[in-house]
């Protein structure tokens, strides 16, 4: 039966391109049948909004075959910068189609990429206070700057 005893360490990668923003470290712990893992295994990755149950966000990963050796391995995975909205997320586990359980809790590294309600897109636009920036700086709300409050544009007296 296989198990995963710690499967916890998430470790951001980053680097200059857009597209490897948000991908990070899994490394786990995999026992089979009692013994630390040692092989090549079939394994998918899925992101969830619950512990149990709940609804998928992004598209499963599947890597074959991932190789164990003393029960350690470590994969790359990228759900995509959108994935992290700054809600809980758990990582399920399957490998060679066994479900591992409980599903594992994605911690803050990841959040790195969308810091408390800025959100960068593919395009590197800059979204606060929005999910779907459609500028380079797209800001939702009402802003504040050197302590005095900006005008909606809709209120903004004319030159």
């Amino acid at each position: 039966m296989l198990r995963a005893v710690i499967s916890a360490l998430l470790v951001a990668i980053f680097s200059g391109s857009a597209s490897a923003d948000s991908v990070f470290t899994y490394q786990g712990l995999l026992h089979d049948g009692g013994s630390l893992a040692t092989g090549d295994y079939a394994v998918s990755f899925s992101l969830w909004d619950a512990p149990a149950g709940g609804n998928q966000i992004a598209s499963t990963i599947n890597i074959n075959p991932v190789s164990v050796a003393d029960g350690k391995f470590s994969v790359e995975l990228d759900f995509g910068a959108a994935a992290f909205t700054n809600a809980d997320r758990w990582l399920e586990i399957v490998v060679n189609g066994s479900t591992l359980d409980p599903r594992q809790r994605i911690t803050r590294a990841p959040y790195s990429i969308q810091t408390r309600g800025i959100f960068v897109d593919q395009n590197e636009n800059v979204g606060i206070g929005t999910l779907s920036p459609q500028s380079p700086m797209h800001v939702v709300g009402d802003t504040r700057i050197d302590g005095r409050t900006a005008l909606p544009s809709a209120v903004r007296p004319s030159a």
